[in-house]
């Protein structure tokens, strides 16, 4: 599963079949040996299960659904997607609090749900409600490999390491540096970046490329290929930044150095885990989500303790629960 995927209030599914949807690769200013490899020489295409409420799923109407008690079930409850999905080959899905993304083997971007602030498409009118998947036209000459869904933002991750973020900005979570008329200072701690923005690549600096990245609500994740964090969005997750850095992607101080191998976003705290199995925990600490007691909130990242014959290889995060692979 992708550790990197938002929880929302619906739960996607996909299941390896036997055929393949034929379509011309598209790489965007990318070589074909520099490209993260998609498939393999089999044929493949997937069966394609959602469940939840239906207004952000992939299932193809507004319908709440169930996943099916048993598998010749055939009623309202069946959770087997029919639609154009059903066709493609799913390579990424995501999943949020108000709407679902998903990328196929070949390339292409579908979304679905409530247009929150344009974190479905920011060509729509704001709340206008997507009920079947429909192609994001608005990247269609670029191979997406990964994405991931924030409350009102979205996250799609290139085969060339490249991050294309859109919808919210209000918190610079899209990671895109915002420039404003007269001295940044200007700026106070009620300052709120646009709206319904556009996909754009985020500034992640010179060299560097994405491996995966994961957004929570008001914030994003990426981890990069030299098994490096960068973070932006709001300040509990990202971290203080000044008014002429607002929105820029940057790395935690207290992460610089460590070989990072994953990473994952919840609602309001995150997670990554380093090479050698350990885990580092911050954000909020609402029910000890955080794996403490207390404080409430833990500012910078901290070591997660557990068993000492014990290390950690991957996790997840939700609302308020953590879930470590052992």
């Amino acid at each position: 599963s992708d550790i990197g995927s938002s929880v929302g209030s619906s739960s996607l599914g996909v299941v390896d079949d036997n055929d393949q949807d034929g379509k011309d690769d598209i790489l965007d200013d990318v070589d074909m040996e520099e490209a993260i490899p998609l498939t393999d020489d089999k044929p493949i295409t997937n069966v394609l299960y959602s469940w939840g409420k239906g207004i952000q799923s992939l299932h193809d109407d507004n319908k709440d659904r169930s996943i099916p008690i048993d598998e010749g079930n055939d009623g309202d409850n069946n959770a087997k997607v029919s639609s154009r999905l059903e066709s493609k080959s799913i390579l990424s899905i995501a999943t949020g609090q108000n709407h679902s993304v998903c990328a196929t083997a070949q390339g292409t971007t579908y979304v679905v749900g409530t247009n929150i602030h344009g974190c479905v498409d920011p060509n729509l009118a704001e709340g206008t409600s997507i009920y079947r998947p429909q192609l994001f036209e608005s990247l269609s000459n670029v191979r997406v490999v990964q994405v991931s869904c924030g409350y009102d933002h979205t996250a799609a991750l290139s085969s060339n390491g490249s991050v294309w973020t859109w919808g919210s900005n209000a918190h610079g979570q899209l990671g895109h540096r915002i420039n404003i008329n007269g001295n940044d200072s200007s700026r106070d701690a009620s300052f709120e970046g646009p709206t319904r923005c556009r996909p754009t690549g985020m500034a992640l600096g010179k060299g560097r490329r994405a491996s995966s990245v994961a957004c929570g609500t008001y914030y994003t994740l990426v981890l990069t290929t030299h098994m490096s964090l960068l973070a932006c969005g709001k300040a509990l997750i990202a971290g203080h930044r000044e008014p002429s850095e607002f929105g820029v992607p940057k790395q935690l101080p207290t992460l610089v150095g460590l070989p990072l191998v994953g990473m994952a976003a919840g609602d309001g705290h995150a997670v990554v885990i380093t090479a050698h199995g350990t885990a580092f925990v911050w954000g909020e600490n609402r029910h000890s989500c955080c794996g403490r007691q207390f404080p409430t909130e833990l500012t910078v990242p901290l070591a997660m303790k557990l068993p000492s014959c014990q290390s950690s290889s991957g996790g997840g995060c939700g609302d308020v629960l953590n879930i470590p692979d052992e």
